[in-house]
């Protein structure tokens, strides 16, 4: 998972310490937007003619949107696309993806936190606050 790590490392020296979704954005000409969805279907990158598509279920919790958001971002810089939707086509690369919105969205982890801890200081989904936590886990 170095190459998580990798690209957050780069984003940080490009950015300042921090990964700004917005300004990320707005530099890589990536239109971020809202819309209902089906059932099941959280967020989706698009590229297509030139543009840069991340648009995410309105229907789900904002802080869902928010690490969908950062998950949809990793495809946007690493995922490999021959312009065919990609919807889980490659499991390695949907945790990459997830990796990698765990460590944006939740940037450190203290003693003794659990996955509520998490989910309340920073506002992330608890399925993302496990993935952290094990993350951290794995590197003690």
């Amino acid at each position: 998972m170095n190459c998580v790590v990798d690209l957050i490392e780069e984003l940080k020296s490009r950015y300042g310490g921090l990964i700004p979704f917005r300004q990320i954005c707005a530099d890589e000409g990536i239109i971020a937007a809202k819309a209902p969805m089906e059932d099941g279907v959280h967020g989706i990158y698009i590229t297509s003619n030139g543009h840069r598509v991340i648009l995410l279920n309105a229907k789900i919790k904002h802080s869902e949107r928010r690490d969908r958001a950062f998950h949809e971002l990793w495809h946007h810089f690493r995922s490999v696309s021959d312009g065919r939707p990609q919807y889980h086509r490659d499991r390695r690369d949907e945790r990459r993806a997830e990796l990698f919105a765990a460590l944006c969205r939740i940037p450190g982890v203290r003693d003794g936190d659990d996955v509520q801890d998490l989910v309340d200081r920073y506002s992330v989904s608890p399925a993302l606050a496990r993935l952290r936590l094990e993350y951290e886990q794995r590197r003690i």
